[in-house]
């Protein structure tokens, strides 16, 4: 017989995510840490370009799972169905907010949903490279959170971005976290060192869904010898009851010769209303796009 309990689910969840961090593997005094997050910085802001877009095919699932304890006190997730699109997604430069931290920005539009087309199946971020941006960037924006409702009820927020964890490493960005080394491994055949950051300073980079501070901690996965990111973990959420943790894995695109998101796993816990969403999304077909706007 399964018990809907909430306080016991909080507390078996919490206990879930206290318990759960990865082990380091490994460890060198050279380069040292400021040297490779230098590089990191420099490597980050490598593809902000503003004469072009870098843009791809996204296709992405998620489920909905009802949590559950059970006789045994055992969390249990039961499906509570799901949805699927395709959509375009977008990353543009923006110099006019590197200074505060912000050098590019990224947008997403749903062409397919639920294998259906959206409109009439053609994203509307191509005026991103067609429009200024005073005029593009605030409808894009509204484009991208418009997708947020097809996510997760109360979570609103546009934390489904792939390269938002790297904004971290931005040279402007990097006073607010804390970074320690937290281990080493290879990935895709290259020795990288695993970066725990905890942001510190507030207000946060990315806001609750009440306006108020939310901060994001996790681990980057960085080639010390160029500082580019192979993987990363961002957990970040409205507080301990409502919270989400995405992973992105890169690789190197030889067409466009940039690291770029391939994967993407999520996960979004509401643990007062005992619910939970798992997706998994992948990065096609990446093409740059030149900008012809003034």
């Amino acid at each position: 017989m399964i018990h809907r309990i909430g306080g016991v689910l909080a507390a078996l969840l919490m206990s879930c995510v206290l318990t759960a961090s990865p082990s380091g593997r490994g460890s060198t005094q050279q380069p040292a840490m400021a040297d490779v997050l230098a590089r990191a910085a420099q490597s980050v802001t490598a593809f902000a370009d503003p004469s072009r877009l870098s843009v791809c095919e996204e296709s992405y699932k998620h489920t909905f799972l009802r949590l559950m304890v059970n006789a045994a006190g055992q969390i249990e997730r039961l499906p509570q169905g799901g949805h699927e699109w395709t959509a375009e997604l977008a990353i543009t430069a923006t110099p006019q907010d590197e200074r505060a931290g912000f050098p590019w920005m990224e947008f997403r539009d749903i062409v397919m949903f639920d294998r259906k087309p959206a409109r009439d199946g053609v994203s509307r971020l191509g005026m991103l490279a067609t429009q200024p941006w005073n005029t593009a960037g605030p409808e894009a924006m509204k484009i991208t959170r418009d997708t947020a409702g097809t996510q997760f009820g109360r979570l609103d927020r546009a934390v489904l971005l792939p390269r938002l964890a790297c904004l971290f490493l931005h040279a402007a960005n990097q006073p607010r976290f804390v970074f320690r080394k937290a281990g080493e491994r290879k990935i895709e055949g290259i020795n990288t060192w695993e970066i725990k950051y905890q942001e510190k300073a507030t207000p946060t980079i990315v806001l609750s869904t009440a306006g108020k501070d939310a901060p994001s901690t996790g681990s980057l996965w960085v080639d010390p010898a160029t500082g580019q990111v192979l993987q990363s973990v961002l957990k970040n959420g409205d507080s301990s009851a409502l919270y989400d943790e995405m992973t992105v894995k890169y690789a190197l695109d030889q067409t466009i010769g940039l690291w770029l998101p391939a994967s993407l796993a999520d996960k979004t816990i509401d643990v007062e209303e005992e619910r939970e969403v798992e997706g998994k999304g992948t990065f096609k077909k990446w093409r740059i796009v030149p900008r012809t706007a003034k």
